[in-house]
């Protein structure tokens, strides 16, 4: 990525997915929540100046994150994440704190990131470990299948399927839309972005209702049990998906 995308001085956190893990971060939260997995976190500055790994991954995020933790299964890694450690800004754990995530001023080091698109659209994405899914009010859908067809790898559309269906299975829950969304979707159709095609996971052209990695679609939700329940998933198979 271009230089100038991002602001010189950030907080660069690493995570060594790796059977054995660096010494845990300890900082003051705001809420009473088990962030054991977090040991295998660091300030990047408190590592040694030269250590070799198998792989080093750019980027703690929704990508990022997932294949780090499949390849630490046969391989040392390294995960670089400029923004910070979610321990530092657990309001991002909680939907009744987007709005006020988003209204806030951009600081340089916090969860928000804002930046204009070549186009000159203002826009926000994450600058924390897990990426703008920290940020998004936990909304989840699957990516366009031409997502894939334009990428220029071959992909094993089984395998593709068995992936998605193992994170939802995790972690994605269905939605009851609050008062502004069901506003909102409303006005969608009303602008003719239609076809209204209900609740669905998949990509779809139109409005529809899809997944949240919330607990529960309700003011007092919370990312944190969601993250908990992939972590011990991962844990337990150490991979995503493989043919027998």
């Amino acid at each position: 990525m271009a230089a100038a995308l991002f602001p010189l001085l950030v907080i660069t956190v690493l995570c060594i997915f790796h059977h054995q893990c660096l010494e845990a971060l300890t900082l003051a939260t705001k809420y009473e929540n088990d962030f054991s997995y977090m040991k295998a976190v660091q300030n990047a500055t408190d590592l040694p100046p030269a250590t070799e790994y198998d792989y080093i991954v750019v980027g703690g995020g929704t990508a990022g994150c997932p294949l780090a933790a499949t390849l630490s299964a046969n391989y040392s890694v390294l995960v670089l994440e400029r923004g910070g450690d979610p321990t530092a800004y657990q309001d991002v754990f909680r939907a009744e704190e987007f709005e006020a995530n988003m209204l806030k001023l951009d600081n340089g080091t916090g969860p928000i990131d804002r930046f204009k698109s070549e186009d000159g659209v203002e826009n926000v994405r994450g600058r924390v470990l897990g990426g703008s899914s920290m940020i998004n009010m936990g909304f989840y859908s699957r990516a366009e299948r031409d997502f894939y067809r334009k990428s220029g790898i071959r992909w094993d559309f089984g395998l593709v399927e068995k992936a998605y269906e193992w994170v939802e299975e995790a972690i994605v829950h269905g939605s009851d839309l609050l008062d502004w969304q069901t506003a909102m979707k409303e006005a969608l159709l009303e602008a003719g972005v239609g076809p209204y095609n209900g609740f669905s996971l998949d990509h779809k052209l139109g409005t529809k209702i899809s997944g949240s990695i919330f607990d529960e679609f309700e003011v007092d939700m919370e990312l944190w049990s969601s993250l908990i329940e992939f972590m011990q998933r991962w844990r337990e198979s150490c991979s995503l998906p493989q043919d027998q």
